[in-house]
């Protein structure tokens, strides 16, 4: 069982890598919407 400053710790530790997977994702995506128009 996890203890309340280990939840408090898990939630910020995912907190801080949420954004940048998200950002990453963003990328991702824009750089295949580029590359999808510049095809066409």
């Amino acid at each position: 069982m996890l203890t309340r400053d280990e939840l408090i710790r898990d939630q910020r530790t995912r907190a801080g890598t949420f954004p940048a997977a998200l950002f990453l994702y963003g990328i991702l995506v824009g750089t295949l919407v580029l590359t999808g128009m510049a095809v066409v």
